[in-house]
């Protein structure tokens, strides 16, 4: 049995109280809400943190309202809730497909919008357990000097792999950062990084803590389609959402956004 590593347990009451145990944060403190991903890390000792700081209590970050044509997720709202919700399901339905196609029953019901948009970079020959890992020689990612992905690349190749973020982008997403220094709102699509082992422009002791979606124009349709070597639970390998404006006779279809071998969500 591969179990977890030891750590501190925090638990924050309030948006301010998690960004002050952030405030020095590093990869040994590390904010957590479902947990799906990042447990499973720790105990592959693909992340190490000392400790945790648990977002689950702060109350206000599970709704899923509608206001002034925009739609506003809580960050820890979970995807069973999203592919639920008749909100999602009448006016942004390319995000309510993506959260239904994610992982099992079980993990979405614990897994977040906020944790699904941060998720780390995944690699075969990186996210294994220890013991797998040191079997070879290693990568870029664990400090060494190839990429096993792309041979000969001196450039991590690890990929996204989240299945809403392509609805989101599709839907011109935005988001809320909050940290002790401030808030600040960017559109997702300038969250995330190309190349290397980090996902997003998160800075650290930064929370994510709200989603704002616009709404599309009232003739428009969207789709997520997705292929995964294990349908009922694997992460994609390919992944597409496109939402479709009907006019006068024709169609307009928003930029794509496509999810594999392309190292950032994008057309």
């Amino acid at each position: 049995m591969i179990r977890l590593p030891k750590f501190e347990y925090l638990r924050a009451k309030s948006v301010e109280e998690a960004s002050t145990m952030l405030k020095e944060a590093s990869e040994e403190t590390r904010p957590i809400a479902g947990g799906t991903d990042l447990l499973v890390a720790m105990k592959q000792r693909v992340a190490s943190p000392r400790r945790l700081v648990d977002l689950k209590g702060i109350p206000g970050l599970d709704v899923i309202d509608y206001k002034d044509d925009t739609l506003r997720i809580g960050a820890l709202t979970t995807l069973r809730q999203i592919s639920d919700s008749p909100l999602v399901q009448e006016k942004f339905p390319v995000l309510a497909q993506a959260a239904r196609k994610a992982a099992s029953p079980q993990i979405r019901n614990l897994a977040t919008i906020g944790g699904n948009i941060c998720l780390s970079r995944r690699c075969w020959y990186y996210n294994q357990s220890l013991a797998w890992r040191r079997s070879r020689a290693p990568c870029l990612r664990m400090g060494g000097a190839q990429c096993y992905v792309v041979k000969g690349s001196d450039k991590c190749y690890a990929l996204h792999c989240a299945d809403t973020v392509p609805a989101l982008l599709t839907l011109e997403a935005k988001v809320k950062l909050v940290s002790a220094r401030g808030e600040r709102i960017t559109s997702l699509d300038e969250l995330y990084l190309e190349l290397g082992p980090r996902a997003t422009t998160i800075e650290p002791g930064e929370i994510l803590t709200e989603v704002y979606l616009p709404q599309p124009p009232s003739s428009s349709y969207g789709l997520y389609l997705k292929y995964s070597a294990r349908p009922s639970i694997g992460f994609p390998l390919v992944g597409l959402a496109v939402v479709v404006s009907r006019g006068r006779g024709t169609g307009y279809a928003k930029r794509p956004e496509w999810q594999w071998v392309l190292f950032v969500p994008g057309p």
